[in-house]
């Protein structure tokens, strides 16, 4: 079991809730730059995402296989004004399967974990902003709302 601190955590094969230690930060900075190679995931972004937002730290859980992270899917808490009363929520922002590890499940069952694990902790909703890709699986596999597509204008001089 983790202990959530920087010291090494176990690492048993299966799915584990994620215990944010330096070297398990280190492990998924390196799934998520695989999975997204073009992205700005390094250990000290992620660090700052996961374990120093003044709001809490993530909730989160991977899939590991041989020591390596193989799924990660985390949200970070938030808190959000909803009907007149501030509300303790998660906002999803960081899902990646290992190319090899695809079309078995990994991204609904991780997301279940967490959010279950969250709900247990107070937490009353979970919002996501999410590519074309991955807003079909939010939608078919884990019943989110769709509420609308964000809008994009680029332009030149004043705004």
């Amino acid at each position: 079991m983790c202990l959530n601190n920087n010291s090494s955590c176990a690492e048993p094969d299966g799915i584990v809730k994620a215990c944010l230690s330096d070297k398990e930060i280190e492990k998924t900075a390196l799934l998520l730059k695989l999975v997204w190679p073009d992205s700005i995931f390094t250990k000290d972004y992620l660090n700052w995402l996961y374990r120093e937002n003044p709001l809490g730290t993530a909730e989160a859980y991977n899939v590991w296989n041989n020591g390596e992270i193989v799924a990660h899917y985390a949200a970070i808490p938030i808190k959000v004004k909803l009907f007149g009363s501030l509300e303790k929520g998660l906002l999803s922002l960081n899902t990646a399967v290992h190319p090899s590890y695809r079309g078995k499940g990994y991204f609904k069952i991780l997301a279940a974990h967490t959010y279950e694990n969250a709900q247990t902790n107070g937490v009353n909703f979970v919002i996501g902003v999410s590519n074309a890709i991955s807003t079909k699986l939010f939608i078919r596999q884990l019943r989110f709302q769709h509420v609308c597509p964000l809008t994009v204008k680029i332009g030149f001089g004043a705004v």
